[in-house]
């Protein structure tokens, strides 16, 4: 049986797809071999092509309990520019898609979305 963290993963890449599908209404597809992005999407309007790492949302307590989205490689580095145009971090059903900026982590102010360090959209709500 698959590792708790591996279901999780998984589910939470499924969710990101439905979302970009449904929502946005982008084509989707998934790289055969291991990449830095978990999904390649086209934008419908654009033609443009986007690089998607998933991430699952981790709640902090000691700030406000304000999603945060941690995302860096197994390695311990942050996602480049290079490797990935967005970044999306899914909680239950519902997620926030932003450009990857180089971070290891993305801090998301649900209270003052205006003036939030990352600007993020929020899909499935």
């Amino acid at each position: 049986m698959a590792h708790v963290t591996a279901i999780t993963g998984e589910v939470s890449e499924l969710t990101a797809a439905s979302l970009l599908l449904t929502e946005l209404g982008w084509e989707v597809s998934r790289p055969i071999v291991p990449e830095a992005y978990d999904l390649l999407a086209r934008d419908p309007q654009t033609g443009d092509y986007a690089r998607i790492q998933v991430k699952t949302v981790r709640r902090r307590r000691d700030r406000l309990n304000q999603p945060v989205v941690y995302a860096s490689k197994n390695s311990g580095e942050a996602y480049t520019t290079d490797e990935v145009d967005f970044i999306i971090g899914v909680e239950g059903s519902t997620a926030y898609m932003f450009e990857c900026r180089g971070k290891k982590e993305y801090w998301l102010s649900e209270n003052n979305l205006e003036n939030s360090v990352t600007q993020y959209k929020i899909l499935g709500a």
